[in-house]
C-alpha cells in the first residue's frame, strides 16, 4: 500500500490508525465495564468499599442503627440520589411502594427483599416480579442470612471464647430460684396462625399458667412486668419451672426473640415442634415440644412428674456443663449474620457476576418456609385432648 508513497508518511499514518484504534477499545472496553459492574476487575474490586442503599424505611422508621456493619469495607446509606453507585439496594417487604420501585443503574447492581417476618405478614404485601435478586431473611435458604439473636455453635473439647453468657449450671441455683409450680408467659400476639392461645387454654385446664402482659386476663398482671423490664421478666420466668416460648408462626428456621431472649434464664422453654429448633442447633434436651406428646393430659402428667422430681427436671440443664457445644458472641455472630453477611456476598466475585432475578419471591419464601397453616395448627390442638 505504501509503494507509490514516501515510506515515511505511510509509517505515520499507520501508527495513527493504530492509536486511534487502541484508544477506541480502551474507552468502549471502560465503558463497558462501567455500564455492566463497577467494581468487577483485580484489585479495584477487592479494595473497594460496597455501598448498600436502604432504598425503604423499615416498619416505617428510617433509623438504619440496626443494618450496619461496621466491621467490613460497607457503607450504609438511605441518601437515594446514591442508586447509581450503590452495589446493592434493600427493600422491606412492608415498607415497598410499588409506584415508586427504581431501575437498575447497571446490570450486576443487586435488589434485595428482606424481611425478619413469617410468610403469614409477608403475604399481605405485593411484590414485583422478576425483579429481585436476593432474598435476605431468618431462613437458612435465603441468599444472606439475617437470623434472630444468635446461633448455637459446635466447638469441639478445645476452650473457646466464643460464649454470650456462662449460662448457670449450679443446679442448686436454679432450684432455689423456683417459687411457683406451673408455666409462665409472656404474650402480647392474642390471635396466632400457630394456635398457641389454644394450647395455653387446653393446660390450663391440668395446670397452672400464668400469662403476662397484653394477653392477660388478670389486670394485674397485664401491666404489672412492663416488656421492656428484662430483669422483672427474668426474675418472673426463674421462678416458675417453664415458660411457653411457642411462636405466633411454625415455620423453618423461625424462631425468635420468644427463645432468643430468654435461653439463658433457669427455666425449661416450652415449644410446639421440636423440629424447628433443633434444626437449628438447639440442643434437643433443652426445650420440652408440645408435638412430642399425644394428649395435654400426658404432657401435664410429664411436667408434674418433672417438678416433683429435682433430678429428672434438672436433665433439661445437663447441655450446660457441655463444653462441645456454645453460643457465639454477639460481635462473632454479627459478623455472620444480616448486613455483614450481605457485605461479605458483596466482596465475592463470583456472586456478583450473577444477573439472576427472582421470578416471584414472595412464592419462593412462602416455600421454603413450609409452614403450617392457622387451619392446620388449630385442628392439631382440637385433637390434643
Amino acid at each position: 500500500m505504501c509503494q507509490n508513497i514516501n515510506y515515511k508518511k505511510c509509517f505515520i499514518s499507520i501508527i495513527c490508525i493504530a492509536v486511534i484504534y487502541i484508544l477506541y477499545y480502551l474507552e468502549w472496553s471502560d465503558l463497558g465495564s462501567r455500564k455492566n459492574d463497577k467494581f468487577i476487575h483485580g484489585s479495584e474490586f477487592k479494595n473497594s468499599k460496597k455501598q448498600i442503599l436502604v432504598w425503604t424505611t423499615f416498619f416505617g422508621s428510617d433509623d438504619l442503627t440496626n443494618l450496619q456493619c461496621k466491621s467490613l469495607n460497607c457503607i450504609v446509606t438511605n441518601n437515594k440520589s446514591l442508586l447509581s453507585t450503590s452495589d446493592a439496594v434493600i427493600f422491606h417487604f412492608s415498607d415497598i411502594n410499588l409506584t415508586n420501585m427504581p431501575n437498575r443503574t447497571f446490570p450486576t447492581q443487586k435488589f434485595i427483599y428482606f424481611t425478619m417476618e413469617a410468610p403469614f405478614s409477608t403475604s399481605y404485601y405485593s411484590t414485583p416480579k422478576d425483579y429481585f435478586n436476593w432474598l435476605m431473611s431468618y431462613n437458612r435458604k435465603s441468599d444472606i442470612l439475617f437470623q434472630y439473636g444468635s446461633r448455637w455453635i459446635n466447638v469441639g473439647n478445645r476452650n473457646n471464647t466464643n460464649t454470650t453468657h456462662r449460662l448457670d449450671n449450679n443446679y442448686k441455683n436454679i432450684l432455689s430460684s423456683k417459687k411457683y409450680k406451673g408455666i409462665i408467659g409472656f404474650i402480647s400476639n392474642c390471635e396466632t396462625n400457630s394456635g398457641r392461645e389454644q394450647v395455653i387454654g387446653k393446660l390450663s385446664k391440668y395446670i397452672k399458667i400464668d400469662i403476662y402482659g397484653k394477653c392477660s386476663n388478670d389486670s394485674v398482671k397485664k401491666v404489672s412486668c412492663p416488656s421492656n423490664d428484662k430483669e422483672c421478666e427474668k426474675d418472673l420466668i426463674n421462678s416458675y419451672y417453664f415458660y411457653i416460648a411457642i411462636e405466633n408462626a411454625l415455620c423453618n428456621d423461625y424462631v425468635t426473640e420468644k427463645y432468643w431472649s430468654r435461653y439463658m434464664y433457669n427455666s425449661v422453654p416450652i415449644v410446639m415442634r421440636r423440629d424447628i429448633y433443633t434444626n437449628i442447633g438447639i440442643p434437643n434436651t433443652s426445650l420440652i415440644a408440645i408435638s412430642d406428646y399425644q394428649t395435654s393430659k400426658d404432657m401435664v402428667v410429664h411436667l408434674n412428674d418433672l417438678m416433683n422430681n429435682s433430678k429428672k427436671y434438672l436433665k433439661y440443664f445437663e447441655y450446660r456443663n457441655n463444653n462441645n457445644i456454645t453460643v457465639m458472641n454477639w460481635d462473632q455472630f454479627n459478623l455472620q449474620n444480616g448486613i455483614c453477611a450481605l457485605c461479605d456476598k458483596l466482596n465475592d466475585y463470583r456472586s456478583i457476576l450473577s444477573q439472576e432475578r427472582i421470578y416471584d419471591v414472595s412464592k419462593l419464601y412462602t416455600t421454603i418456609n413450609n409452614c403450617t397453616n392457622a387451619k392446620n395448627a388449630i385442628n392439631f390442638v382440637k385433637d390434643w385432648k
